[in-house]
């Protein structure tokens, strides 16, 4: 970390003295923010929990493991850093001084108990819900503030040459008792922090790896417990979202999935990734592109809602005309509309390393000049980027 920045040798008194106004403490259904005008914004849940600090055009981000997270805009892209031990004490250690600052000007239960996670909880808090939640490997954009709920452990395929996070992990099936133990932990763990989530995803990698009854029932039951986040509102956000292999859909008939969906759930990611098949056996991908637009239809037609990966990148220059029109192709006949989300994943590993950041910008460019929009939502899809 660099030497001017706000996590080193900033005092909250200097700062204050250049304050053009007072400090305040904003209140929403999710949780709080803390504007030090001039100087910073803290956000936080209704638990205490600090979630970001915005100084001096630096932005930190937690995670609710304890990580933190620097970042920043350079040259129009963004970069995330994580910050070392002793980086992380600094931050908190800043916000316990922005903290100190503004008590003269707010009085307020929220400050009270920001106060209380950064001095006594900032360790603890990250070490217990890695206890509950050992592993979150990824979720989508549009899923960053969900409660995650694991219905599975690891992947059952596991074979994918650009996928490491399950590497390590054998897969299983939990039991139906073990996934609501699991919800009543979380839901404990959370306290009135669990405001601040929007809905719920079913992880690890695949929850349609399991039987159809099992999971109409648990999304059923998810609807009793948590009925504002797994309920689907009218405003777009709750209910409940998990990522789904093609292949697995093949056991899933039409009527199971729409039944899921009266049930509640609302939208199943699928890593497309490719529309070439040659490409997809050297991603060791299971399935073909046609298997893959047997599954979305098979989605689409019970009324659930589509949220599709590619990758750019994968097999590099040589290949990058096949996965351009062969992708474009598969698309183009996929059941794509409102409601839907088409995320461009940046793929950056060995088999990759002669395609450049300006060659997947290229890359994504020319599939979606060639894709008419149906009325789905399309971004950047950067596992770099992700905190939960």
């Amino acid at each position: 970390m660099r030497e001017n920045t706000p996590l080193v040798g900033t005092t909250d008194r200097s700062s204050r003295a250049k304050t053009p106004g007072l400090p305040s403490l904003g209140e929403t259904e999710g949780g709080y923010s803390l504007i030090v005008p001039g100087v910073a914004t803290v956000a936080f849940d209704r638990d205490g929990r600090a979630r970001s600090l915005y100084e001096n055009g630096f932005y930190y981000a937690r995670g609710m493991d304890g990580r933190c997270v620097e970042k920043k805009w350079i040259n129009d892209r963004r970069h995330a850093r994580e910050l070392s031990p002793d980086e992380n004490t600094r931050l908190r250690t800043r916000l316990s001084n922005i903290i100190e600052s503004v008590q003269p000007f707010v009085k307020n239960k929220g400050l009270d108990l920001l106060q209380d996670f950064v001095s006594n909880r900032w360790e603890t808090d990250g070490e217990r819900f890695k206890s509950l939640w050992p592993s979150i490997g990824i979720l989508p954009p549009d899923q960053y503030l969900a409660l995650v709920l694991s219905v599975t452990d690891g992947c059952s395929w596991n074979q994918c040459s650009f996928c490491r996070f399950y590497k390590d992990r054998p897969f299983r099936v939990r039991s139906l008792a073990e996934v609501l133990q699991h919800t009543d932990e979380a839901i404990a763990f959370w306290g009135e922090g669990l405001q601040s989530r929007c809905s719920v995803f079913l992880g690890e990698a695949n929850a349609f790896q399991t039987k159809p009854p099992w999971l109409i029932s648990l999304v059923e039951t998810l609807k009793k417990k948590l009925p504002r986040l797994a309920t689907p509102q009218s405003d777009g956000v709750g209910g409940v979202y998990a990522f789904a292999e093609a292949v697995s859909l093949i056991h899933w008939s039409v009527p199971e999935l729409k039944a899921l969906g009266q049930a509640g759930f609302r939208r199943a990611y699928v890593g497309v990734e490719t529309g070439d098949d040659a490409l997809r056996r050297t991603l060791r991908k299971p399935g073909t592109a046609t298997l893959v637009l047997k599954g979305l239809t098979k989605l689409k037609e019970a009324g659930i809602n589509l949220g599709l990966m590619i990758l750019l990148g994968p097999g590099g220059r040589s290949q990058n005309s096949a996965h351009v029109r062969a992708t474009v192709e598969l698309l183009k006949k996929s059941p794509l509309g409102p409601g839907d989300f088409l995320y461009f994943s940046p793929l950056r590993d060995t088999n990759s390393k002669d395609f450049s950041e300006e060659d997947r910008v290229r890359q994504r460019e020319q599939m979606e000049s060639a894709l008419p929009s149906r009325g789905e939502r399309r971004a950047l899809y950067d596992i770099n980027d992700f905190l939960y």
